[in-house]
């Protein structure tokens, strides 16, 4: 037999804040699969995702969780063009792209960009699109990504 002892520390008020904050982003990612899916009201899933999702955000700018914060945002983005509140996304999708270049993280970036884009060219705003579309082309091809290439 071995005995092993293990310290545990109480959990701090940040803990626990940023546990709260990971719950609230299970539980939007359970509407935006319930709303994907196309189980009960579709729309209703999605303001129920961008509610728990703004209640994530605010913990992650409390916390200073500038990554976290921008997934956070760039999520909200993607709920609200689903919605067709084109306006919001690309709010959320722009502050989402300024914190992803301010940590450097070019997965984000590029993800900003390129839904940046298609919610441009949704608009009829071709340049605009087309500038974003390429920019996120451009760091994908840089990390040897295809993902949105054949887009």
């Amino acid at each position: 037999y071995k005995l092993t002892a293990t310290i545990a520390k109480r959990a701090t008020e940040a803990d626990k804040e940023r546990i709260k904050a990971e719950e609230l982003s299970r539980e939007v990612w359970k509407h935006w699969a319930n709303a994907e899916k196309l189980r009960g009201n579709v729309e209703q899933s999605y303001k129920n995702a961008t509610v728990l999702a703004e209640e994530a955000l605010e913990i992650r700018r409390n916390q200073v969780d500038k990554y976290w914060e921008s997934w956070t945002l760039h999520f909200l983005g993607s709920i609200y063009r689903k919605l067709n509140d084109d306006q919001k996304a690309l709010n959320y999708y722009g502050q989402s792209l300024t914190i992803s270049r301010e940590i450097k993280n070019q997965n984000i970036e590029s993800s900003a960009l390129y839904n940046l884009g298609l919610t441009f060219f949704r608009l009829r705003q071709y340049e605009k699109a087309k500038n974003h579309l390429e920019q996120s082309l451009i760091i994908e091809r840089q990390n040897k990504s295809r993902r949105n290439e054949a887009y």
